[in-house]
């Protein structure tokens, strides 16, 4: 159990820089506060409907501007260990391909 606990921080934290790079090649992500707002407001899903989308752990969700609007971006780890990006339409709460 130990290991698997470590090879999880370990593929965390080394994707860590890996996951920034798309996200500000395609805009700015907003603050927690911002995000707040967003959904309270209605403009966009909750970020328990966008996780929806994933199959696997949500290590990390984060509300971005994306090609065509903001898009809700997930970090999803497997149970075989692989970690996928997915994002979400903030939206429809459908993912983006």
């Amino acid at each position: 159990m130990r290991v698997v606990l470590v090879f999880i921080l370990f593929c965390v934290l080394t994707l860590g820089g890996v996951w920034n790079a798309p996200a500000e090649a395609q805009g700015r992500c907003l603050s927690r506060g911002e995000q707040r707002d967003h959904v309270r407001s209605g403009r966009v899903v909750r970020p328990s409907q966008a996780r929806r989308a994933a199959r696997g752990e949500v290590v990390r969700i984060r509300l971005c501007e994306g090609a065509r609007g903001l898009e809700w971006q997930l970090q999803v780890l497997h149970r075989d260990g692989r970690v996928q990006r997915l994002s979400v339409d903030a939206q429809s709460g459908r993912p983006v391909r």
